[in-house]
């Protein structure tokens, strides 16, 4: 397998102008200098969130850029494959795309040959409404307050009825409710 292929050379390999595509200032991300109101903008503006992950667990990106109608491409593995409402999952070949790392983890090694299918079929679906709606449609419930109010408050007042010495204080909300 080949790894190491970055976004940059797909664009080189299929001879598309670097000035037509933008990337994110990835530092300045990380430390946080980005507002929610720039990131939102910045999903807005993609036509599809490409995320061929490793083996990463909940994927919060994901959720975020479909919650503003952004479809999306992940690998059909671990948290990634749950959270695609609207977009396309890269498949796994579990006999030749799984490694095993020295923590003893497993990931998954995404040949480039299937990255550039998924950005074929991305390029095919480019201004789908429909996916975009289902995209947005799906990600809604996973919002923190309705993730909360559905799992976490039952979770939580259910500890508290076996532990009376547990305590816990969400912005006024009673879990002994």
């Amino acid at each position: 397998a080949t790894f190491g292929l970055t976004l940059t050379d797909l664009l080189d390999f299929y001879q598309v102008d670097n000035n037509t595509i933008r990337f994110p200032d990835v530092y300045n991300y990380v430390l946080g200098n980005y507002g929610t109101g720039s990131l939102r903008d910045l999903y807005n503006a993609a036509d599809i969130f490409l995320s061929p992950s490793r083996g990463e667990g909940f994927g919060i990106p994901v959720v975020e850029a479909q919650m503003c109608g952004c479809p999306v491409i992940v690998t059909d593995f671990t948290a990634q494959s749950e959270l695609c409402f609207g977009g396309y999952k890269i498949p796994v070949d579990y006999l030749d795309d799984l490694v095993w790392t020295q923590q003893q983890s497993e990931q998954v090694n995404v040949p480039p040959s299937k990255i550039i299918k998924a950005l074929e079929w991305a390029f095919e679906n480019v201004g789908n409404d429909k996916l975009r709606i289902t995209a947005h449609e799906g990600a809604k419930d996973y919002g923190s307050e309705y993730v909360f109010s559905k799992y976490m408050h039952p979770s939580l007042k259910y500890m508290a009825q076996r532990n009376k010495d547990f305590s816990f204080d969400r912005d006024g909300l009673d879990i002994y409710d």
